[in-house]
């Protein structure tokens, strides 16, 4: 014992005369030595699971937030009246509520003066209902409070997209007269194909330049989103490299496929970037829309040829191993030119569209028609600036996308590239205003047209506009960056981008048919051929539509 403490003793003195005598050697090993620790903890593969992420553990959704509550039993929207004379209003907004309850609702001010308007009862609901209240503006009020009845309750109630429009009627008994409001509601909360079996896992995209995928028969027109069941396998610092989601048609007789076409539609993103997709089940939703051929097959696919993968990065999608767990199609993988089938299905949801119809004709979501009074009315419609415009899209091309940046619909300037509208009024149109600006300078220029019929197309003049100031007004860009997911091709103008003094084109052009009882114009957007720069890519932003209707 007595040996074994002198010789550490001799050891210990051995160090410390090494380290007095050999300074920088001693630091230059620990910081080796430290690198090596640091390195340790940021390769140590991390792996996220979808069951890890149940129940919302890992969801990147922020939760809503009622209006109304226990907490909060009034719900206030400031100054929705002001400088607005007196007279016959409509009142619309949307609601959703867990529970039944009784909404009062009044007339504010800052002075705190109150005028009831009315009163309604809720029912519960996932989704939301549109509602419309008329009322009578007295002067002197600016602000509408929502109240809960009662203020003890548990009910949540969830109130947007309040508006209000002034009718051109004198007394309560014109309001009879007044022709329902129509307001258009696209839902994508519609599962047409899936496979729900995820007792296997498919560790394909481990390999560099693979593409991992499922075909599926449409059984819709449209698709708006697919669910994907995925485990992450990464590092602390995965990269920002991006995996590419697409989706294309294909030709498949169960023993072969090939693809069919070009790209429809696609996304990227990166695995530090994938959980803002996390849902409250673990699973991804990505929204993607295309246009289908009902009964045709079509391959969602995910290719990792522009990610570092290895054993510590890469993505693992569940699903069935059993072949006869999903019967319109099958997982597939491709290496380099070769597509091969191979055994099961992944996990997957297809989501499609559905559209408001009136009269037998689409009305575009959140356009609204109102009544007026004494044969008036008023159609509008706004882009939303959200990935759902897509879907107002009566056609479109290859390239064509949304992108998460600019919050705006952009396309390819390739060949014959567009995107198109109709816009459905109901009602014949005395008047009808088409106002949107070009995304930024730099970018193809845009060239608008409009029909009656689609076959006589007429140009839509525009003027030019500073780009600084124009964005000034509009404020478009205002919202916090995302991480530069969208559309794979959104970004490709960001060197075409030039000084703020450049100009823009505006477009405010005001369309009186020559013809009667229109009720249907046509919009296509596309690029003008004769710009000679070198960018790739055409968009317009705030999109507005409105019109003067004949209410017969």
């Amino acid at each position: 014992m007595i040996k074994l403490r002198k010789k550490m003793k001799n050891n210990l003195i051995k160090m410390a005369i090494f380290i007095k005598t050999e300074r920088r050697v001693f630091f230059a090993l620990v910081f080796l030595f430290l690198v090596f620790l640091i390195n340790q903890g940021l390769y140590t593969k991390n792996k996220i699971t979808s069951q890890d992420c149940m129940d919302g553990k890992c969801s990147a959704l922020v939760p809503e937030k009622p209006q109304l509550s226990r907490e909060n039993s009034f719900y206030y929207i400031d100054d929705l009246f002001k400088n607005r004379p007196s007279g016959y209003y409509r009142l619309t907004f949307q609601e959703k509520s867990n529970e039944t309850e009784k909404i009062i609702l009044k007339l504010n001010t800052y002075s705190e003066k109150e005028s009831f308007v009315g009163e309604l009862t809720v029912n519960p609901s996932g989704n939301f209902q549109n509602q419309e209240i008329f009322f009578f503006l007295p002067e002197g009020f600016d602000s509408l409070l929502f109240a809960k009845e009662n203020s003890d309750s548990d009910g949540n109630i969830f109130i947007k997209e309040a508006g209000i429009s002034k009718l051109n009627i004198e007394s309560e008994k014109e309001l009879v007269l007044l022709k329902k409001t129509v307001i258009g509601d696209t839902k994508t909360d519609l599962i047409r194909e899936s496979q729900l079996s995820a007792d296997y896992i498919y560790p394909w995209l481990k390999e560099s330049k693979t593409i991992l995928g499922q075909i599926f028969r449409s059984s819709d027109e449209y698709i708006s989103a697919v669910s994907f069941n995925i485990d992450i396998n990464k590092n602390l610092n995965p990269g920002s490299r991006q995996y590419v989601l697409s989706l294309r048609k294909v030709k498949y007789d169960r023993e072969n496929a090939s693809f069919d076409g070009q790209i429809i539609a696609d996304l990227a993103f990166s695995a530090a970037s994938i959980e803002k997709y996390r849902q409250n089940d673990g699973t991804f939703l990505f929204p993607i829309y295309g246009m289908l051929e009902k009964n045709a097959h079509y391959l969602l696919s995910l290719d990792n040829s522009k990610v570092s993968v290895d054993k510590q990065n890469y993505l693992e999608f569940k699903g069935s191993k059993n072949n006869d767990s999903y019967g319109g199609g099958s997982a597939i993988i491709k290496k380099e030119k070769n597509i091969y089938i191979i055994d099961g299905d992944l996990y997957f949801k297809i989501y499609g569209a559905e559209f408001h119809q009136e009269n037998g004709v689409k009305i575009l979501n959140g356009a609204k028609i109102e009544d007026s009074g004494k044969g008036m009315g008023k159609y509008s419609y706004a882009a939303k600036g959200k990935f759902i415009d897509l879907l107002d899209l009566e056609i479109s091309s290859p390239g064509m996308g949304f992108s998460e940046d600019s919050k705006v619909i952009t396309a390819e300037a390739n060949d014959s590239a567009s995107f198109n509208y109709t816009v459905n009024t109901i009602y014949p149109i005395g008047k009808m205003n088409f106002s949107a600006t070009q995304l930024k300078a730099g970018w193809k220029k845009v060239s608008v047209k409009y029909s009656f019929n689609q076959e006589n197309w007429f140009d839509m003049p525009f003027s030019e506009g500073i780009e600084s100031r124009i964005d000034s007004i509009d404020n478009m860009d205002n919202s916090e960056n995302s991480d530069n997911d969208s559309s794979v091709d959104n970004a490709t103008d960001i060197s075409a981008e030039t000084t703020a003094q450049e100009m823009i084109q505006v477009f405010d052009f005001d369309i009186i048919p020559t013809m009667k009882e229109i009720k249907t114009v046509y919009f296509k957007i596309t690029y003008n051929p004769n710009d000679e720069s070198k960018a790739h890519s055409f968009a317009l932003k705030n999109l507005q539509i409105t019109a003067d209707l004949k209410m017969k």
